[in-house]
């Protein structure tokens, strides 16, 4: 979780948000913390602090010394494949999984991979969700989809891709965010990882426009994979309201027309 005004180690420098948190942390009611990795556009240090020890955060193997130094001490370090099974006030039992991803952490330039990451298997008597954290296209999620799909909902990653031949071995464009999609067998996936700090070269817009495009292209409506507005609310299964593209048509219009005006920069 990110609330900062940077995704960086400092106030001073580092990528800083387009838009506000919709919400102020102390409003949020949290019981879990879903913690992919350490990076700082997912890890941020005055957030923990403002979150606390009120949640309880589910953290990657190696990171539990790290929340320590932030002040958080109610914390789960999970490996890959490992099973933390809440009881919610009702009495019933919410399995969730940490599941691995394509990806790479660290925090400083001497703590490289030397702790986890990756993604979570949400499992209920009700409903499955997946969180894919930040990863790039594998058959990891054939092997997710095969054992623990099919999922209601996932959260999958879209922005941060370009240049390709930089990102590509960490970060899904929308086109492998769709694969994923499919891997999972996913009923519904909702567009994370895009539009709030400039982590990459593609336009600010362009991952909701370019997902938009691609699914004309795969024939995928916009209720199957979608992006939300900033503080929008989505209730699995039913529409989403704020999807960019659906919105926005003459952005999208205007996406295409530079594509094919100039097909060399279609991303890839």
């Amino acid at each position: 979780p990110v609330w900062s005004k940077r995704a960086s180690p400092s106030s001073y420098f580092g990528p800083s948000r387009y838009i506000e948190p919709p919400i102020a942390v102390e409003d949020l009611q949290v019981d879990i913390v879903l913690l992919s990795h350490t990076h700082f556009d997912h890890l941020d240090e005055a957030t923990a602090r403002r979150i606390g020890n009120r949640a309880l955060w589910l953290v990657p193997l190696g990171v539990k010394e790290i929340m320590s130094q932030m002040g958080v001490t109610n914390c789960v370090e999970m490996d890959w494949g490992q099973t933390y099974e809440h009881l919610t006030p009702r009495g019933t039992t919410i399995d969730i999984v940490f599941t691995p991803a394509k990806h790479w952490t660290s925090r400083s330039l001497f703590d490289r991979n030397t702790c986890l990451w990756g993604s979570f298997t949400v499992l209920s008597r009700q409903s499955r969700f997946f969180f894919a954290g930040d990863t790039a296209y594998c058959n990891l999620f054939k092997q997710i989809g095969a054992k623990y799909g099919p999922f209601d909902i996932a959260a999958i990653p879209i922005g941060a891709y370009a240049p390709r031949w930089f990102m590509k071995d960490v970060h899904c464009n929308p086109e492998e965010a769709l694969l994923i999609h499919h891997d999972l067998r996913a009923t519904q996936s909702a567009a994370i990882h895009w539009g709030t700090f400039p982590m990459a070269d593609e336009a600010f817009l362009e991952p909701a426009l370019e997902l938009a495009r691609v699914r004309d292209v795969k024939n995928v409506s916009s209720d199957s994979f979608f992006t939300m507005g900033h503080g929008e609310t989505v209730w699995v299964g039913g529409v989403p309201a704020c999807d960019l593209a659906t919105v926005r048509t003459d952005l999208y219009g205007l996406y295409l027309e530079s594509l094919r005006s100039n097909p060399a920069v279609l991303p890839n």
